[in-house]
């Protein structure tokens, strides 16, 4: 077998890869090495706009949650991104550690001589107050020493596992193996696999860890499949490519695939039968991504090769509606040139109600700019205008007016706009409807004209 799928892949995409694989395997704490890491996800994905800056934190805030022993590091690394020199490394771990309990800190650096006093401490306490709970009074010495044995395989810790195993007896858990996957020590693993066999935890942590050597060993030896949602999430680039070259299931590629602003993959993908217009789940689609991450010259391929961009998605919205939701000017141009409809209802609600429900005056300026009708009725039956009247913006109003809606309108109570702007008591909303001729003796369904309601609160309307 040429693995011909799995090498195009991985030399289309071997920079981007690279870069991710430096992130999840960061293990230092010097200064200088944690620089040239950053040049190199600043170069590779960065400034490519392979990824936006607020993504790479959020997916660093993500790896430290399993890699604490070195948050410090990635602390350091996250102010680079962001253009501050806040602390040095020594002061971000120096925090973390006096965070932790004693235990923790002893096995997180692997340092048997204080484990070995902090047990033998704990064995003291035991002998003078025999139904005392070992450190946390919850916990008995089994549980205690399970903990202490899983902190170990977590953080690669081989002198005080071999300790623990050795002096105590601690039996090794199903916990422990999975642990030992991401933490990467392979004597670990290999004491750990003597009692007990692998399962789908302990793949999704060799993929945490970015060991391919991991991976390819649960499969061949146990037939352990590749979660994609894992490699997506993780962005895995080769736990994904060896997925496509083993099954060459590239018509469903898209459902799990990691969202990333390089066309070159996605196209090659769809050069192979990868379908555009595939849907990760009722209420989400790989465009719909595509369009919330920003990703303009992934969205331009798409739309070339026939991605449906009227379509509900997203909880029964448009693309063009999630974009106006999240105020995005730039993606809703993008969107109406590339064909988006504006006045297509959708079961959300029409798309220029939504502008001025929440007072976008620029969104609701280039929608009517673009042809947004005015004069449609929402599900309550209500004009874009009376939702601009109930909400106090006059220059929305005036905006939907100059744009042709309808200033006599009426509701299902045939209260027209004038009886709200006089109701709500705005008296520059009163004179803009009067001097683009609306109709104050327009009655509503108990015969009260505008001077009625404008008798009652106090408003000129002459």
């Amino acid at each position: 077998m040429d693995h011909k799928t799995y090498n195009d892949l991985m030399d289309l995409c071997s920079g981007i890869n690279d870069a991710f694989v430096s992130l999840f395997s960061l293990a230092t704490y010097d200064e200088r090495e944690i620089e040239l890491l950053y040049q190199e996800i600043k170069s590779k994905i960065l400034e490519p706009k392979i990824m936006y800056r607020a993504q790479i934190i959020s997916l660093i805030y993500e790896i430290t949650q399993n890699r604490d022993k070195y948050c410090s590091s990635y602390q350091f690394l996250i102010d680079k991104i962001n253009g501050e020199n806040r602390y040095s490394v020594e002061t971000y771990n120096e925090n973390f550690l006096n965070k932790l309990s004693p235990f923790q800190r002893a096995i997180i650096n692997d340092d048997l001589h204080s484990l070995i006093d902090l047990t033998a401490m704990e064995e003291s306490n035991l002998c003078q107050q025999p139904q005392s709970r070992l450190s946390w009074n919850f916990l008995n010495r089994e549980q205690f020493g399970e903990i202490l044995l899983v902190w170990c395989c977590m953080y690669g810790a081989e002198n005080c596992f071999k300790y623990l195993r050795t002096e105590f007896k601690y039996e090794i858990t199903r916990r422990c193996l999975q642990k030992s996957f991401l933490g990467g020590n392979a004597d670990i693993m290999h004491e750990c696999l003597k009692s007990q066999m692998p399962d789908d935890m302990c793949m999704s942590y060799a993929i945490e860890s970015y060991r391919i050597d991991f991976v390819l060993y649960l499969m061949s030896t146990f037939n352990i499949r590749i979660p994609l949602s894992v490699c997506s999430k993780f962005y895995f680039f080769q736990g994904f490519f060896i997925y496509l070259d083993q099954t060459k299931n590239f018509k469903n590629s898209f459902q799990d695939i990691m969202l990333i602003n390089f066309p070159p993959l996605y196209d090659y993908l769809i050069s192979h039968g990868a379908n555009v217009n595939t849907h990760y789940s009722e209420y989400k689609s790989i465009i719909s991504g595509i369009i919330q991450n920003n990703y303009y010259e992934t969205a331009k391929l798409f739309i070339a090769k026939g991605v449906r961009i009227n379509v509900d998605i997203a909880y029964k919205r448009s693309l063009l509606y999630s974009a106006v939701e999240d105020n995005n000017i730039e993606m809703t141009k993008f969107l109406i040139a590339n064909g988006a409809k504006i006045n297509r209802e959708v079961a959300s609600g029409n798309i220029l109600h939504l502008a001025v429900r929440y007072n976008l005056e620029e969104m609701t300026e280039i929608l009517l700019l673009n042809g947004a009708n005015p004069r449609i009725k929402d599900f309550g039956g209500k004009i874009a205008l009376s939702l601009a009247i109930e909400n106090n913006n006059k220059d929305i109003s005036e905006l939907l007016i100059l744009h042709g809606s309808d200033v006599n309108f009426k509701d299902y109570n045939k209260k027209s706009l004038i009886h709200y702007a006089i109701e709500i008591g705005n008296q520059d909303l009163v004179e803009l409807l009067v001097s683009h001729s609306a109709n104050i003796n327009a009655k509503d369904n108990q015969n009260n004209t505008a001077l009625h309601y404008a008798v009652k609160m106090a408003i000129k309307i002459f």
